[in-house]
């Protein structure tokens, strides 16, 4: 079964930006690639494998792919209990699908930064999505270890628009806790006897409140032991309640 991840109190403060000292090189823009599937479901393997391609090999000149596998429930029914699908992941899909005048929910669905839905398992459609989706204004979110405290991991969230602030009403900033790659064995549905591998499975995604403005400085205790953070990577996104599009981004790659 899905292994919740709770957070503590969310301590907040602000940040004033500093100037660089040096000119440095523009970062790679953000992208979050959102992957709903299921490990019910066999058209679901090849999608999950575009994705995993999607990660390792960052294929798209000038972007940071950010990955992430929601494993939906409604497959739970035919035969195989996927071991990390939530009801929540369902219910997100359900509301993109309002959003995105997609329809029906189905799997394997990609979703690009909030603003487009198509066939996961389309990889040159999922390639052009993204250098689309790169061209947009996008900010990147810096994502930092802090010391440890009280047997549980903590993470600064933070952003700085450099040449001045940069405004997002009444968004939200959300953070997923993912397992870095999983696997399972599976033994009934229609992909029995498979071995099936996953990337950047998301445990538990929360929503931290509200966000205006950057500069932008969030400090958050995760409920996760110290010792288990080299298997988790954390994404951080602001995503419009309106219209779900994300307007800023970055990852906390596994502590190796």
């Amino acid at each position: 079964m899905a292994i919740p991840i709770r957070l503590a109190a969310i301590c907040v403060t602000v940040a004033l930006a500093v100037p660089r000292a040096h000119a440095q090189a523009p970062p790679r823009t953000p992208v979050l690639a959102e992957l709903f599937t299921s490990e019910g479901c066999s058209s679901c393997p090849p999608a999950d494998q575009v994705l995993q391609r999607l990660d390792a090999q960052q294929p798209v000149p000038g972007v940071e792919i950010l990955v992430l596998s929601e494993h939906v429930d409604y497959w739970n029914s035919e035969g195989w209990q996927d071991p990390f699908s939530q009801t929540d992941f369902t219910m997100r899909q359900k509301r993109y699908a309002f959003h995105l005048k997609t329809g029906d929910i189905y799997t394997p669905e990609l979703v690009i930064d909030g603003r487009e839905g198509f066939v996961g398992s389309r990889e040159k459609m999922a390639l052009d999505s993204i250098a689309a989706a790169a061209r947009l204004p996008k900010l990147p979110l810096q994502l930092t270890r802090l010391a440890d405290s009280g047997g549980h991991a903590r993470v600064r969230i933070s952003a700085d628009a450099s040449s001045g602030s940069v405004e997002w009403p009444r968004s939200h900033l959300i953070l997923a806790v993912a397992s870095d790659q999983a696997a399972s064995r599976v033994s009934a549905g229609e992909n029995a006897g498979r071995n099936l591998t996953h990337v950047a499975v998301v445990r538990s995604l929360e929503d931290l409140g509200t966000v205006s403005s950057t500069p932008l400085n969030r400090e958050v205790t995760l409920h996760v032991r110290p010792g288990d953070m080299p298997s988790f990577r954390l994404v951080a996104f602001v995503q419009d309640p309106k219209t779900l599009a994300v307007v800023a981004a970055g990852m906390l790659a596994p502590q190796r």
